[in-house]
This record gives C-alpha cells, sequence and structure tokens, in this order.
C-alpha cells in the first residue's frame, strides 16, 4: 500500500565549485530520492540559479591583478 512505502529524500548544493544554494525535499512515499525528490531538487537550484547567476570566484582579484598591471606597479 501506498502509505507504507519509504520516503525519498534529496539534499544537494549547486554549484559544485562554489555553493550558493543548498536544497532538501522529502517526498512521502515515493520509495526513492532519485526518483520522487531529485527531480524537485534540481528544478528549484535551476531556477534560483538562473535569477541568480554565479559570479566567477576570482573576479575581484582578477580585476585588481589587471589594475595592477596598467599602472606599471
Amino acid at each position: 500500500p501506498l502509505n507504507q512505502r519509504h520516503h525519498g529524500w534529496f539534499i544537494g548544493f549547486a554549484p559544485a565549485e562554489n555553493p550558493v544554494i543548498t536544497v532538501a525535499v522529502l517526498t512521502e512515499h515515493s520509495c526513492h530520492g532519485s526518483t520522487g525528490s531529485a527531480p524537485l531538487a534540481r528544478d528549484v537550484m535551476q531556477a534560483y540559479l538562473d535569477k541568480y547567476p554565479p559570479q566567477p570566484k576570482d573576479l575581484k582579484n582578477s580585476l585588481s591583478l589587471k589594475a595592477i598591471q596598467k599602472k606599471g606597479l
């Protein structure tokens, strides 16, 4: 019976290199996190990253370095 099936969990973060979002999804009685919860987590993370694209991690440092190189320091 449906009410005796296991719950599906998925917890993830994105992007892998410099995480800015963490999502935890529980789907009741869905048996597997990979089929019930993971697709929902993916959609939430993708919507967030589409709205707030991650910035390059070293952008500030690279811009500062270019400014120093231009000044000849």
